[in-house]
């Protein structure tokens, strides 16, 4: 895996033998038990750094808005929203290959990796910005088409099913999404992938492993419930915790080595 070979490396033919979901989070919770440190840290450096970044931005726009200038705030708005985007994407792919080098044990330290390579990231902007724009159109047009059906209904419980019915579908289309999707931000940032081809890749690995991928997108979304009830201090944990069990299924997938700690 790391460090990033040049031109773009292919991943490996994906494993066609099924992939059990102890294989996965046996090692993930032994690996994270020696090498904690950096993931922890990495994480809590990006947390900290985008919470700044959104909130900061947004006070002095905010107060902007309120003294009079709206036009101004809204100028400040449009250019601020891609930078915020694009720094969040470098701290995505940063903390995604920390956490591949913290899973196949790769040296130097996981944290030399937390400043990605550049081409990396514009990748991933890229990626980014495509899947954003694909899956905004189909959200606002079914809503659009919900709306329609509710507003010739001309009835206020019709509308109130065709709204809800419009958020279930949506919240399933995202938990699709994320199945189909969740090995992309690992091929990118493992150089393996570009911006499109990553895209096509992670579905690859996702049908060669269909219940397994379903078991770890289970499992994220328990560990982000938990990292939420524990007044939200818990994600320092299970944040790093969840990132880990996606690289050491994405490294397990592509047929690459995960160094389990010697007992």
């Amino acid at each position: 895996s790391l460090p990033i070979p040049q031109p773009i490396a292919p991943i490996a033919e994906p494993q066609s033998e099924p992939i059990t979901i102890e294989a996965i989070f046996t090692p993930t919770f032994s690996i994270f038990g020696e090498r904690w440190p950096p993931l922890v840290i990495s994480f809590v450096i990006v947390a900290a750094a985008i919470a700044f970044l959104v909130s900061f931005p947004t006070m002095v726009i905010s107060n902007i808005a309120d003294a009079g200038g709206e036009v101004a705030a809204l100028g400040l708005t449009l250019i601020w929203v891609p930078v915020l985007v694009a720094l969040a994407c470098a701290a995505c792919v940063g903390l995604t290959r920390v956490t591949i080098a913290a899973a196949a044990n790769s040296r130097p330290s996981p944290m030399s990796q937390l400043v990605p390579p550049l081409s990396l990231v514009v990748r991933f902007f890229v990626s980014v910005v495509l899947v954003g724009l694909v899956m905004g159109a189909i959200g606002i047009a079914f809503a659009a088409i919900m709306a329609a059906l509710a507003s010739v209904a001309g009835n206020n419980q019709i509308a109130a099913l065709l709204t809800a019915f419009t958020a279930i579908v949506l919240a399933a289309a995202l938990l699709v999404a994320g199945w189909l999707f969740w090995a992309w931000p690992f091929i990118i940032s493992d150089g393996r992938g570009t911006a499109l081809g990553s895209l096509k890749s992670a579905v690859s690995l996702t049908m060669n492993q269909k219940l397994c991928s379903a078991l770890m997108v289970l499992i994220a979304i328990v560990m982000t419930a938990i990292g939420t009830v524990v007044c939200n201090v818990g994600h320092i944990v299970t944040g790093p915790l969840t990132l880990l069990m996606f690289a050491v299924g994405y490294l397990r997938m592509t047929g690459q080595s995960v160094e389990e700690p010697k007992p």
